[in-house]
């Protein structure tokens, strides 16, 4: 069995590599490849009408250059207090540019924490107890992190190609109120903009490797459930989410920041009353969500303006 499992994590390490190194080299035929793996149709690319289809379109057509330093969890701290927004982002504890600094750094961090890499995605680490955690481990994923330079291409996310990785430590955040009482996770509040206008609310609930919740909300929280596709990894919330304290906050900071953008996707997290910046997302899902119906796909794309 052991032998087994070593084989298919090997394979599935193989197949990785590959997806990614086609993604690199043939950039629109991996897109489109993926599109139909994913959605079970090819996209409109010469006349797109979906919110898929133009973040599919925005890829090639798009300036990726200028968008990389909003993709980059370090440098986007930059724009947001350059749009007088620092009062939200989250502490910053450290930034190195390779493992041996972190290393080195590692006895004056204070938990509860996170590591992050700053160019890609789901590469997050929390230490919440430095005594439990395993330095070396964490050290050796953050060292694939940093190596991994053609990672862009398994979604053929061009930006991220752009971005000079390194390593960040932030402040642990934890759910508190009624929103802990349905959530065993941080509830990601991920509102969908158009050059400053919010659109809608996507929030994330107990989130976990197996999948999550997730809700759909207009401006003024009233959900929207019949806009959703639900699916094994992305599931139909037990519980209603109640509305946040920040949320006229986070729609502020969301159109202030998603100013001069077709579209970007603008992820917010509030502790009590106080907002927190997660991150700007371009090409959300790597322009393939399956979770919005296509109706509802083809009014976001609407007010998508290329």
């Amino acid at each position: 069995m052991a032998n087994l499992l070593t084989l298919a994590l090997g394979m599935s390490g193989i197949l990785y590599n590959l997806r990614c190194r086609f993604g690199v080299l043939f950039p629109r035929t991996a897109s489109v490849l993926n599109y139909y793996r994913k959605l079970r149709s090819f996209p409109h690319l010469r006349h797109p009408r979906t919110l898929n289809e133009k973040i599919q379109w925005l890829k090639f057509h798009g300036d990726n250059r200028a968008i990389a330093p909003l993709a980059d969890k370090y440098a986007v701290r930059e724009f947001v207090r350059g749009r007088g927004l620092e009062d939200i982002l989250v502490p910053l504890l450290g930034r190195w540019d390779s493992v041996e600094d972190f290393r080195a750094a590692w006895p004056g961090l204070k938990a509860p924490f996170v590591v992050k890499a700053n160019n890609s995605c789901q590469t997050v680490i929390v230490v919440k107890d430095k005594a439990e955690a395993d330095l070396d481990r964490i050290c050796t994923t953050l060292q694939k992190w940093l190596d991994d330079r053609i990672f862009w291409g398994l979604f053929v996310e061009p930006h991220y190609k752009y971005i000079q990785p390194c390593i960040i430590a932030e402040r642990f955040l934890s759910e508190e109120g009624p929103a802990a009482q349905i959530s065993s996770s941080l509830v990601d509040y991920k509102i969908w903009c158009f050059d400053g206008r919010p659109a809608c609310i996507w929030a994330c609930t107990n989130r976990s490797s197996h999948g999550l919740e997730m809700s759909c909300f207009d401006t003024d929280w009233t959900p929207h459930p019949e806009r959703l596709v639900y699916s094994d990894h992305f599931r139909k919330p037990l519980a209603a989410l109640p509305r946040p304290d920040g949320l006229d906050r986070m729609l502020e900071c969301a159109a202030i920041l998603s100013k001069g953008f077709p579209q970007v996707r603008v992820d917010f997290y509030c502790i009590g009353d106080r907002v927190y910046f997660g991150e700007m997302t371009f090409t959300s899902n790597g322009g393939c969500m399956p979770y919005f119906t296509k109706d509802y796909q083809q009014e976001l794309g609407a007010l998508c303006r290329l």
